[in-house]
């Protein structure tokens, strides 16, 4: 029998992440998924990685990409 914890909605809030991407000290954007964070480069970026390559090559915080400084913060 699988018992399922209830989490509050201000555990939760504590967990999630948020993505912020800056280029030359300027914030360009932040996100909640990195992915939809890759997605949103490459329209102003074509020679920026995709998601898959990010998540694959680099596991280092920040990940540093071209002239792009992607930092994964969290809120409380």
């Amino acid at each position: 029998m699988y018992i399922c914890d209830m989490v509050t909605y201000k555990e939760q809030l504590k967990k999630k992440k948020y993505y912020v991407i800056n280029k030359d000290n300027i914030t360009l954007g932040l996100f909640t998924n990195l992915k939809q964070l890759c997605e949103e480069i490459k329209l102003i970026e074509p020679k920026f990685p995709s998601y898959w390559t990010i998540t694959r090559l680099d596991k280092s915080k920040p990940i540093k990409i071209l002239d792009y400084i992607i930092q994964e913060i969290k809120m409380n």
